[in-house]
Order: structure tokens, then sequence, then C-alpha cells
């Protein structure tokens, strides 16, 4: 079976705000392209490795059949 990683609304909004606030507060956009790329990238390997890291189950309730 093959994963698709699909992000959500308030991770991309999420994403967005850690953009902004590094451009307005250091006025850095290389800063911004490399720390939200660097996001991205460590999320991406989910494709490969979808066990690693804490389940979400574990920090949150999850409702079952969603």
């Amino acid at each position: 079976m093959e994963n698709k990683l699909n992000y959500s609304q308030k991770a991309l909004q999420d994403l967005n705000e850690i953009w902004d606030y590094i451009l307005v507060e250091f006025s850095n956009p290389d800063a911004a392209e490399n720390v939200v790329t660097g996001i991205m990238n460590v999320i991406d390997k989910l494709d490969d490795f979808p066990e690693m890291g804490t389940p979400l189950s574990s920090m949150v309730t999850m409702e079952k059949g969603v």
C-alpha cells in the first residue's frame, strides 16, 4: 500500500505563519525559505518511514472511523 501525505489546512496555515514571522521579524527571506523547507523535508520522510515518530493517537484523542 502506498502512503500519501496530506497537509491539513491548519498545518499549511502554520507553515505560512512561520514563514511570515521570520520574514517580518528578521527581514530574511532566505531564512524563512530554509526553515519552512526544512520542516517540510522532515515531514516528507513519512513517505518512506510512515511509522517514525510518536503516534498522534498517543498525544490526542482520536475519533474512530473518521
